[in-house]
């Protein structure tokens, strides 16, 4: 139920938490979840997190949240529950390059693709914040290797 596809709700909550106890000390001034969590309208943030967004925009720490990559032909507009807060900035995905005709799992499709076109993916409502780029991305792949991904996170 508090389950993301990464991480548990109560772990970020105490990572959050962690955070406004010892900002002073490491000079934290921002903070970038990357995690998805369904799919819900711009306001209605999970619950459990949402008084220490707050704490953290009192304190003048940034808050970035993946939008979310579940946006296809039978979803609702929304954007990932741990963006949903008005207390925290939600991210988009834009394209960075020309890379043609790309489909997801989603159903979503970009038939064709350029820089700072929209990504098919994206999870999007009202609330979206800001649009960055998103893919392809070419990061490190555990063991040893790279890998290029596309994302709200990447």
């Amino acid at each position: 139920m508090y389950t993301t596809t990464n991480a548990d709700v109560f772990d970020i909550r105490d990572a959050m938490q962690w955070v406004l106890d010892h900002h002073d000390e490491f000079n934290i001034t921002a903070v970038n979840l990357s995690l998805g969590l369904g799919n819900v309208p711009k306001g209605q943030a999970e619950a459990i997190l949402e008084p220490l967004y707050v704490q953290l925009h009192n304190e003048g720490i940034f808050v970035s949240v993946a939008a979310g990559n579940l946006y296809g032909p039978d979803a609702i507009v929304g954007v990932n529950a741990l963006a949903a807060s008005n207390y925290v900035t939600a991210v988009g995905a834009v394209w960075s390059a020309d890379i043609g005709y790309s489909q997801f799992s989603t159903g979503a499709i970009d038939y064709t693709t350029g820089p700072d076109r929209i990504a098919s993916f994206t999870q999007r409502d009202a609330g979206l914040d800001i649009l960055a780029p998103g893919g392809p991305t070419v990061g490190l792949r555990s063991p040893d290797g790279l890998v290029v991904r596309s994302g709200t996170s990447m």
